[in-house]
């Protein structure tokens, strides 16, 4: 079916991580779009959120990522100051790019960045899976991360991993 779907003139789907939680949940899906045939051209974006050799470069060895093309190195900051970094440096690879899709994961500052910043479609799993479960809505977690609460409302698409699960 992705082969009916994918088109040779639509961009790269562009992969926003930028923190361990991102790292371990964007390798698979990584893995996935490059075995597909033909692959997937995808872009991984790296924000810099977490950026020290414990808890980034280690990770993406043991992860087998691959190194990311573009590294917006924000570093730390509060959580305004940080999500604002990754969207005025992100802005400028999406203008270049032109991607078919932003897909974020999880629920860090870099994933609420990632969602907020293209003006195209969004698509997020790590949504579509609490979306499984009945009765939730973004407004239901008040102890959430904002990530949690906001990602949802941003992606056009809340993917699943399977057709067995229900929304």
């Amino acid at each position: 079916m992705a082969d009916e779907l994918w088109s040779a003139d639509l961009g790269p789907v562009v992969c926003v991580v930028g923190a361990r939680p991102n790292f371990m949940k964007m390798a698979p899906i990584l893995r996935a779009l490059s075995a597909h045939q033909p692959a997937v051209p995808a872009l991984l974006v790296h924000t810099g959120q977490h950026y020290d050799n414990d808890m980034s470069d280690r990770l993406f060895v043991d992860l087998r990522l691959p190194h990311p093309d573009i590294n917006l190195e924000v570093g730390s900051g509060t959580h305004a100051v940080q999500t604002a970094d990754v969207m005025k440096r992100f802005e400028p690879v999406l203008d270049s790019q032109r991607p078919s899709c932003v897909l974020v994961v999880g629920d860090v500052n870099s994933t609420l960045a990632g969602s907020l910043a293209p003006a195209n479609a969004v698509a997020s799993p790590s949504s579509g899976m609490a979306r499984r479960h009945r009765g939730w809505s973004p407004t239901s977690l008040p102890g959430c991360s904002r990530g949690t609460r906001c990602v949802p409302r941003n992606a056009g698409h809340l993917l699943r991993p399977t057709s067995s699960w229900t929304a």
